[in-house]
């Protein structure tokens, strides 16, 4: 999954399930999160944010595949940013 295909998952997410305002602009939302795709500790923030929602929302209101491969997706950014060194 690119970048930009995850920043728009996180959007979709977080609006969805209340996790920031809907009525904010979308595109500068992404955009922003795009960019910040580089910082690990953020990726690590929002890993966390999916996970405490997935273990409080009710869990037949939220699409499990679409969620673990947005999850996955932000793993496998924060393990490339994390060991980008290793193995030169």
């Amino acid at each position: 999954m690119k970048r930009k295909d995850i920043a728009s998952e996180i959007v979709d997410f977080c609006v969805k399930h209340k996790i920031f305002k809907a009525s904010g602009d979308k595109k500068a939302i992404k955009k922003n999160i795009e960019y910040r795709l580089g910082e690990c500790a953020f990726i690590e923030e929002v890993i966390n944010i999916i996970m405490v929602t997935l273990k409080t929302e009710n869990s037949k209101n939220i699409d499990i595949i679409k969620t673990k491969n947005l999850l996955l997706g932000l793993e496998k950014i924060r393990l490339d940013l994390e060991y980008k060194d290793f193995g030169k």
